[in-house]
């Protein structure tokens, strides 16, 4: 964690958050799929019988377990509080789209398309700053760090093991999933590089 935080550091956090949480729930207005760290959490509620807010910090807490194994260090539980956060931002976006569904194949296509554009922008955005990010985009950060994978090849790697484990507990999976893994993984890859250079730009 940085020293010290600046102005810009916080409107980058919680601005990309911001974004990435509309993209989230762009996406969830169509009907191709959850991606598979989602759907492995949704279905282990179901088999669990438990809230999805704690399966959802079940896979938070193995995803970080993972993480530290491959950047040989603690687990970072205080990125859980970016998840927090993330949660909230969510329920925000459901109180201006409470109802909000798309119907037809092709709309659900542009729609999913746009959603996904949306939310690799927000990641891209808030993991300037350096803070705890969710578990997931810390996963696939330290899978680049440690392999020198590009982001869009740690990302596939890290939905693949997500999609093994969905697979494994029968998760509702499906051809969005797969689409969310590598579009999601390609603007990512791209975006990150453009807003990185305006982070660091000197005011």
């Amino acid at each position: 964690m940085m020293s010290k935080i600046s102005k810009r550091d916080i409107i980058f956090f919680l601005g990309g958050i911001l974004i990435l949480t509309l993209g989230i729930r762009i996406i969830s207005m169509t009907t191709l799929g959850l991606a598979f760290s989602d759907a492995l959490f949704v279905e282990l509620a179901r088999i669990l019988n438990i809230p999805l807010s704690l399966s959802s910090l079940m896979v938070g807490i193995l995803t970080l377990v993972c993480a530290s194994i491959i950047e040989k260090r603690r687990i970072r539980l205080e990125c859980l509080i970016s998840s927090f956060i993330l949660g909230l931002f969510v329920d925000f976006w459901m109180m201006f789209f409470p109802l909000a569904e798309v119907r037809g194949f092709l709309l659900n296509i542009v729609v999913f398309i746009i959603g996904v554009f949306i939310l690799s922008i927000g990641v891209s955005i808030y993991l300037q700053p350096g803070f705890p990010p969710h578990p997931n985009d810390y996963l696939f950060m330290k899978i680049s760090e440690r392999f020198k994978f590009s982001l869009f090849k740690s990302k596939v790697i890290m939905d693949g093991g997500f999609f093994i484990c969905a697979l494994l507990i029968g998760a509702p999976i499906g051809i969005g999933s797969l689409f969310n893994t590598l579009c999601i993984g390609f603007f990512i890859n791209k975006a990150f590089k453009i807003f990185k250079r305006v982070y660091n730009k000197k005011a």
